[in-house]
């Protein structure tokens, strides 16, 4: 139910999201890519000078643990098979999902908890929407945190929901 609101509202802004969605992703890389670069370049002489030593090696464990971090930054078609067996599998491309979407939020005004909660492509045509209800204890729906933020951003964007949506949001009365 909560996923058809959410599919509406971004299919209603397919066109502005397709036409920012390329300018959007090479603005993040034109930004991460220098600093990703700079850090492999220290890496590999980190590497270089102490990847044979014996004992603690500070340098090549922090080294390690910057750029293995760093590499989920990194889109996985930009990653090189060294990099690429460094990043955990379920990483895949989260984080530079999550830093496009906020460019094309930032871009169009469409609410960032909506694009999050959404797989969409280069025309802004959607793939798939996460899972923004679940079932609790007793089988009582209950919102994923994709669909407490979906909920909230379409409230706020004036979209009228189904009181049994709205009223999966509300605070209990002992807590209000």
């Amino acid at each position: 139910m909560l996923k058809a609101e959410v599919k509406d509202f971004l299919e209603s802004n397919r066109e502005e999201i397709g036409i920012c969605f390329d300018h959007a992703r090479q603005a993040y890389i034109d930004a991460i890519m220098p600093i990703w670069n700079a850090h492999l370049e220290v890496n590999d002489a980190v590497e270089t000078w102490f990847g044979g030593n014996v004992g603690m090696r500070r340098l090549m464990h922090l080294s390690h643990y910057v750029t293995t971090n760093m590499a989920m930054l990194i889109p996985e078609y930009l990653r090189s098979e060294k990099v690429v067996r460094l990043v955990p599998e379920e990483v895949k491309d989260q984080v530079p999902n999550m830093h496009l979407k906020y460019r094309i939020s930032k871009e169009t005004g469409i609410p960032f908890a909506l694009l999050i909660s959404a797989d969409i492509d280069e025309d802004g045509d959607i793939l798939d929407i996460h899972d923004l209800i679940t079932a609790g204890p007793e089988e009582d729906p209950l919102l994923t945190e994709w669909g407490t933020a979906a909920i909230l951003a379409l409230q706020q964007e004036g979209v009228d929901l189904p009181d049994e949506l709205a009223e999966l949001i509300r605070l209990p009365d002992s807590l209000a």
